[in-house]
């Protein structure tokens, strides 16, 4: 009898396509997974705690507490250089 996965199940691990640091402190690996749905594109940023420069901000979707809104929209808007979901 086969088992039905989720469709957000991880298939296979993490596999490394590209390592560039950012900036002091800062370093962006990314590469793929694959899951239910097929091959997903990961991107990982690494901020090493107490980096020069950096600073976290949180956000609001669409400047309202309940919204939808892209968390690269969001970047956009803030003029910051990453966004985390």
């Amino acid at each position: 009898m086969s088992r039905l996965l989720p469709f957000d199940a991880i298939l296979q691990q993490f596999s490394t396509d590209g390592h560039a640091p950012v900036g002091p402190g800062v370093d962006h690996t990314w590469g793929t997974i694959v899951t239910g749905t097929g091959q997903q594109v990961v991107h990982i940023v690494n901020v090493a705690a107490g980096a020069p420069g950096i600073t976290i901000e949180a956000g609001l979707s669409n400047d309202a507490a309940l919204g939808l809104e892209r968390s690269s929209s969001q970047a956009i808007s803030s003029d910051a250089r990453v966004s985390i979901p």
